[in-house]
């Protein structure tokens, strides 16, 4: 199992700056995922992000979720797609 904590992203600027995060990013993508998910398993890795902040799942479906985040259907603007993408060391 591969557990990442997406509560306190560290959001950056274009120079590099630190931006205060005010918002509860996971349960947005939590939410968005959970409406996404092809199956109940991912189903439930939505629910724990949403209410944890904390994607837990097998190595072999993180790739799900990577692809989820890089793709339309996930409503989070690009810097901070990038913030999540490395969390998840991509």
């Amino acid at each position: 199992m591969v557990t990442i904590n997406l509560s306190n992203l560290a959001l950056q600027d274009i120079e590099g700056n630190s931006i205060e995060n005010n918002f509860d990013l996971h349960k947005i993508i939590g939410n968005a995922f959970y409406f996404n998910a092809t199956d109940i398993e991912m189903l439930d890795v939505a629910k724990k992000l949403y209410e944890t902040g904390e994607l837990v799942c097998e190595e072999n479906k993180l790739s799900i979720f990577r692809d989820f985040v890089q793709s339309d259907r996930c409503p989070i603007v690009a810097f901070v797609k990038e913030a999540v993408l490395k969390e998840l060391k991509m």
